[in-house]
């Protein structure tokens, strides 16, 4: 165990399969960890599709790739032992399960890592021999706290400035890609873009097509042109409001991978929409945020950067499980005016921005690391 806290060349292996969202909340700590084991190697195993939010970061030496749809549908879990049997070949000091579900948590153990650190639970008996109580002694913290508890056993216990959410930097290509794909809406003229994030149809995720045309209108009126992003997910909610926005506008729905998004938000003078994986993304840039929180409340997934505004409804019940709606009407939601977006806009419009700080505050929601 003593090896893992202070061998230089320690070999530590951190896991979280997914969502993007989810792994870039995880970056603060590969930062933390990167710090206090400078010379050690530090592998992250992810899905593949999130192999280039992360390949290239300083705090990452290797991405290793977790097939999730491959090793679930392998025969007899072929794949899945297969993969197991790679990541104990690998002889790591150390594994940290930053995902906390079963199969992390089977991976974490099949690892054969002397320290295997996760989240007290059913399986984490039986797959860490370091447990962290999954609820901390304070109640409800932010996420990327909630990652930082998970390194307390290796010595790591952050002061009150936890390093900002990172990604790779997009490469030129992605670059080039983004600056064509802008110059589209820049073509008629106008005084910069504002990226407007277009969810799914999943009433937990979509916080209306009125609302959303609401504020495209609004952003058109500041004199930016309002430019949709998101993945497939969000067509069909696309269609329903492309007929109501009655401004020139662009879509960029399906266009993007995550390291050109990253390079189209860093372009935009702002970027709008609820939490979600490119919200996550959008904090990685210097750009505004206003994010639109509905079931969710930002003190446990809010954008970790001090360039956003917060406009949510107060109603009494979030946050929510997201099974279903108990008073039927997502309230959450459907109190929301576009006008309170529009005008969280329009003060980051006109914000004299200082250049964007390496850390941030613990307390930025309120809260803080503890236990």
């Amino acid at each position: 165990m003593t090896r893992a806290f202070s061998d230089p060349s320690a070999r530590i292996l951190a896991l979280r399969f997914r969502l993007l969202g989810d792994i870039i909340l995880t970056t603060p700590a590969l930062r933390l960890l990167r710090d206090r084991f400078p010379n050690a190697t530090i592998d992250y195993v992810a899905e593949p599709e999130f192999d280039e939010v992360l390949r290239g970061l300083p705090s990452i030496d290797e991405v290793v790739r977790y097939d999730r749809a491959r090793i679930k549908n392998s025969v007899m879990g072929a794949a899945g032992i297969a993969f197991a049997r790679s990541l104990r070949g690998r002889s790591y000091d150390v594994a940290i399960d930053l995902h906390g579900g079963p199969r992390s948590a089977l991976q974490t153990l099949a690892s054969g890592a002397p320290l295997r650190i996760g989240y007290s639970g059913p399986h984490g008996v039986f797959c860490y021999n370091s447990r962290i109580p999954r609820r901390p002694p304070g109640g409800r913290i932010h996420s990327v706290l909630q990652q930082l508890r998970l390194l307390a056993p290796l010595g790591i216990h952050p002061g009150q400035r936890i390093p900002c959410v990172e990604m790779a930097e997009p490469g030129g290509e992605a670059h080039e890609r983004a600056e064509r794909l802008v110059a589209r809406a820049r073509e008629s003229g106008c005084e910069g873009i504002a990226a407007i994030h277009v969810p799914s149809a999943n009433p937990f995720r979509n916080w209306g097509v009125e609302r959303i045309a609401g504020v495209a209108r609004g952003v058109a009126a500041l004199g930016l042109r309002p430019v949709f992003v998101g993945g497939a997910d969000g067509e069909s909610v696309y269609r329903q409001m492309v007929s109501r926005i009655g401004v020139q506008a662009v879509s960029l729905l399906a266009q993007t991978t995550p390291l050109e998004l990253r390079a189209v938000v860093a372009r935009s003078r702002v970027f709008i929409g609820v939490d979600s994986g490119p919200m996550h993304v959008a904090a990685t840039t210097p750009t505004p945020i206003v994010a639109v929180f509905g079931p969710n409340v930002p003190e446990t997934s809010g954008p970790w950067t001090d360039r956003a505004t917060i406009v949510q409804e107060a109603v009494d019940c979030r946050p929510c499980d997201q099974s279903r709606c108990v008073y039927g009407d997502y309230r959450c939601f459907g109190r929301l005016d576009s006008d309170r977006i529009v005008g969280a806009v329009e003060r980051w419009v006109k914000a004299d921005l200082s250049p964007r700080p390496r850390d941030l505050p613990a307390s930025l929601y309120g809260n803080a690391v503890s236990g």
